[in-house]
């Protein structure tokens, strides 16, 4: 294993993705380094989604990805559900289950075939539901909450799993704005707590927010950078058509200093 690879959670080379026969994604390659969010942004059907769950295992792709150092090929299905979790976009089923037992399926990973939830896994799930503010809520069945509940229960479900990398499809989709907020801080605390995250967000002022861009238009990944670049700029005005106007904020640090509206 090379020096390089050990200083990423994640690294994708020439990927390509063709869904019904036709190519989608087209040779992107990226690296996700260690304990930083990314925001892959870009406008619809630009290939966000696919890319991602390609990155999650969830569809074939052609290319070579690699996790934690490891090539894709040499991780085992339950070894690689315990060092990524996945959070898709309005997933189905589930409703009959309650709110604690969609958090316990995060579990799932470590626990041996049909073994009962150990002191540590119920432990885990609390603290899960507790970090989203859905505690409360754990008696309830999951289809009895509304979107943005929901999608904050999916949300524990993936924080239980205490994975190295998190792969979300927009998690916001649903969530109030003060819960947005809490996102925002849940993530930035899993990246200090060592966490890779990649989100695809249509949210453009929360995507700034993170520690890179992943910028994507027509199958490609176009840029690569740092969310107060000029080049991060310009490469989002370009994928959105020149509609985005640029705003600076008077005393903020160079990561929070930005809003973007439409022109």
């Amino acid at each position: 294993m090379s020096s390089a690879s050990q200083q990423f959670a994640l690294e994708a080379q020439q990927l390509s993705i063709c869904l019904a026969g036709q190519e989608v994604v087209h040779g992107v390659s990226l690296t996700l380094p260690k304990g930083q969010w990314v925001s892959l942004v870009g406008p619809n059907g630009a290939g966000k989604s696919t890319l991602l769950k390609a990155l999650a295992g969830l569809i074939e792709f052609e290319g070579r990805v690699v996790l934690l150092g490891q090539p894709w090929s040499d991780w085992t299905r339950r070894a690689r559900a315990q060092r990524m979790a996945w959070l898709g976009q309005a997933e189905p089923g589930q409703d009959d289950l309650t709110v604690y037992d969609v958090a316990m399926l995060g579990r799932l990973p470590h626990q041996a075939w049909l073994a009962s939830p150990s002191p540590k896994d119920r432990q885990v799930v609390e603290v899960a539901l507790r970090t989203v503010q859905a505690w409360d809520w754990r008696s309830r069945s999951l289809g009895q909450l509304s979107g943005g509940e929901r999608q904050r229960v999916l949300l524990a479900r993936a924080l239980a799993v205490q994975a190295d990398v998190l792969l979300m499809d927009e998690p916001l989709a649903g969530v109030d704005l003060p819960h947005q907020a809490d996102w925002l801080e849940w993530v930035r605390c899993l990246t200090v707590q060592g966490t890779s995250v990649v989100s695809v967000l249509h949210e453009l002022n929360l995507a700034l927010q993170a520690d890179r861009l992943w910028v994507m238009s027509q199958g490609l990944l176009v840029h690569d950078g740092l969310p107060h670049e000029a080049d991060t700029h310009n490469a989002l005005s370009q994928v959105f058509e020149n509609r985005l106007h640029w705003q600076q904020m008077a005393g903020q640090d160079l990561k929070n200093r930005w809003i973007v509206t439409l022109r």
